[in-house]
């Protein structure tokens, strides 16, 4: 009787520690998830001071916000073609037209994504505009890095 209660018992706190465990790892990751809208920009943003990014977040998070349903609409178009391009029979009218209705996705994206731009470089300092200009200018030098060293390509 006495070891079926300790092995009970046993058994409780086991499930105690894991349930916490549980919970402390599961904050630990969604305070990650949201965390600072900032990380998922690039380096420009990251490298402003606390305060500035903190300025900033509002406008940034209410873009990432707007980007969601986005992503998720041109998602769904991306599969709209890929289902034309698999269809049986083929029909080119059929894959004519979901890639019309992906292109003006995609012309309006450009358009709201160009209007984000500017809002968040209409609230930046002359430095913070050259720290923008300077990552933009990162991605030419990387390509052209990789164009010197096309057996470096992934």
């Amino acid at each position: 009787m006495k070891q079926r209660s300790l092995i009970i018992l046993l058994l409780f706190s086991m499930t105690v520690n894991v349930a916490g465990l549980g919970f402390f790892f599961g904050q630990q990751a969604s305070a990650r998830a949201v965390g600072d809208a900032t990380r998922a920009y690039p380096g420009w943003v990251r490298q402003l001071p606390e305060q500035r990014r903190a300025e900033l977040r509002p406008i940034l998070r209410e873009q990432n916000r707007l980007n969601r349903p986005e992503r998720r609409a041109l998602r769904a178009q991306h599969r709209e073609v890929q289902t034309a391009l698999l269809a049986e029979p083929f029909d080119l009218a059929q894959l004519d037209r979901a890639l019309d209705t992906l292109n003006h996705q995609l012309e309006d994206n450009q358009r709201r994504r160009k209007a984000a731009f500017l809002e968040v470089v209409q609230a930046l300092s002359k430095a913070e505009r050259q720290l923008l200009a300077l990552d933009l200018n990162r991605g030419e030098r990387m390509s052209s890095k990789l164009r010197a060293r096309p057996d470096k390509r992934g």
